[in-house]
């Protein structure tokens, strides 16, 4: 029985032996079988959960995205197929095999949306800060004491005296997850609202004062961030299954 190459290079096989050793001696043979076995995952997941799609729901996607694509005209949309290899046939179902892929990512993770959301809320909430650092707790209390009594500006005594490199920016620390802000500078800031300023604290024996500029509090209601927790819930069930799985893999040529 004559074996038929994987690939032909320059009229030279590869067969899926050679192909294999090579993906391992590139250390990418553990990364391709992950693949391989994600996707027999996702495949035994869809026919157990027996999905169904109404053939009128695959066609007004498509008719969506005719409309966005400006290709509702049968002769562009033909060219379009065309051009891109494809047919009536393939591309509903691709689309038929997203949105059963959609239904099992909503799934999976609805049950554990809440409480992902929960557990990494510190982390999602962000705060956008600008700060004003020097080495004297005394100079600092100075500091703070002329802006509350607007001797002075904050953007004015940062330059002038703050020791960090973004004085230049006025002391401007942009957006900062909570969850990444040093213990006592995150307690300090728990109640502040945008405009107050927190300080002095002592973070690597130096004495900062910092100015909420914005706050940021995450909530589910945000789309993107939604659909960002629902696709690290679906990887952690991906890993789950992987995991649980056992694997042999047969390198020998018979």
């Amino acid at each position: 029985m004559t074996v038929k190459p994987l690939l032909m290079v320059n009229e030279s096989p590869i067969t899926l032996q050679q192909a294999i050793a090579y993906l391992q001696s590139s250390g990418k043979l553990s990364s391709f079988v992950g693949d391989i076995l994600r996707q027999y995952i996702l495949e035994q997941e869809l026919q157990s959960n027996d999905l169904e799609i109404r053939q009128e729901t695959i066609e007004q996607v498509i008719t969506n995205f005719r409309k966005e694509n400006h290709l509702l005209e049968p002769e562009k949309f033909q060219a379009w197929l065309e051009e891109n290899e494809l047919n009536y046939e393939s591309i509903y179902y691709q689309i038929e095999d997203q949105i059963k892929y959609d239904q099992l990512v909503q799934k999976v993770t609805e049950p554990r949306l809440q409480n992902e959301f929960i557990e990494r809320k510190l982390l999602l909430d962000q705060i956008t800060l600008a700060r004003l650092v020097v080495d004297d707790r005394e100079l600092a209390e100075e500091l703070r004491s002329q802006i509350q009594e607007d001797e002075a500006s904050f953007e004015e005594l940062v330059r002038e005296h703050s020791i960090t490199d973004d004085r230049v920016v006025n002391g401007w620390m942009g957006a900062i997850s909570r969850g990444q802000l040093p213990d006592e500078v995150r307690s300090a800031l728990d109640h502040a609202k945008v405009g107050d300023m927190v300080g002095p604290l002592q973070l690597l024996e130096k004495w900062c004062l910092f100015r909420v500029e914005k706050i940021e509090v995450a909530t589910l209601a945000n789309e993107n961030l939604k659909q960002a927790l629902r696709s690290d819930i679906f990887e952690q069930w991906i890993a789950e299954k992987l995991e649980a799985m056992q694997v042999q893999l047969h390198l020998s040529a018979a």
